[in-house]
């Protein structure tokens, strides 16, 4: 990231002080993705709230943030967090290098994070996003074009966690351990036999594929 994208998400995060997991973290750990067994880094961290948080609640957990934590080590992890940051970065082809960037480093899982909301007004418009009060740049993305964004970006069709929240799966196991949690309604634990249970039956099968078209989970009318 340059020096301008840098001072730009330090602008916009100077303010961001939480007492809890970011809403891209939260969910991760609601889905059973974020494990004490799985390293997470946070690619453009901020203050480090999160990996405060994580560290605090025995996970291991590290990050690096362009102002704040720049002498931090970039490190691979099984799980990599971009959150709020594609938002803010005014240079399509920069944008595009810090999402692959995130890529290259998730072993597992990437989860990519951006605000999709029109609540942001303002008459400054520039490059293909505006100019916020505070003299940040934002990108505000729809939910569609975020997830093909990410998809024309990766090569891989990420999956919907929640709205302007995205996984991007690297590991087949991983993701269809994610796919027979959500598919049993369940974020509890389970057994490796019901994963591989789940992976063999032609139902499943069936249920995976309309996924993966729909771009999301089918409702029973749709299944």
């Amino acid at each position: 990231m340059s020096e301008t994208v840098s001072e730009d998400i330090a602008r916009h995060k100077t303010a961001m002080h939480r007492i809890s997991l970011s809403r891209p973290m939260a969910t991760a750990l609601g889905d059973g993705l974020i494990t004490k067994e799985r390293t997470i880094f946070d690619y453009g961290c901020g203050r480090g709230s999160d990996i405060k948080l994580l560290n605090r609640g025995g996970f291991i957990a590290a990050g690096w943030d362009p102002h704040f934590l720049p002498s931090a080590e970039i490190e691979n992890a099984d799980i990599v967090n971009l959150g709020y940051v594609l938002n803010v970065i005014e240079d399509r082809t920069e944008r595009r290098q810090t999402l692959l960037r995130a890529f290259e480093l998730a072993k597992r899982l990437l989860i990519v994070a951006v605000r999709v909301d029109n609540s942001l007004q303002s008459d400054d418009t520039f490059e293909d996003g505006l100019i916020s009060s505070i003299q940040t740049f934002q990108k505000l993305y729809s939910q569609i074009e975020f997830k093909e964004y990410v998809e024309s970006v990766v090569g891989i069709e990420p999956q919907t966690a929640t709205i302007g929240v995205v996984y991007v799966f690297k590991d087949e196991q991983l993701y269809t351990e994610y796919l027979a949690r959500r598919a049993y309604g369940s974020t509890g634990s389970f057994s490796l036999d019901m994963v591989e249970e789940f992976g063999n039956d032609q139902l499943a099968k069936r249920y995976v594929k309309r996924s993966e078209k729909l771009g999301r989970f089918p409702v029973q009318d749709e299944f």
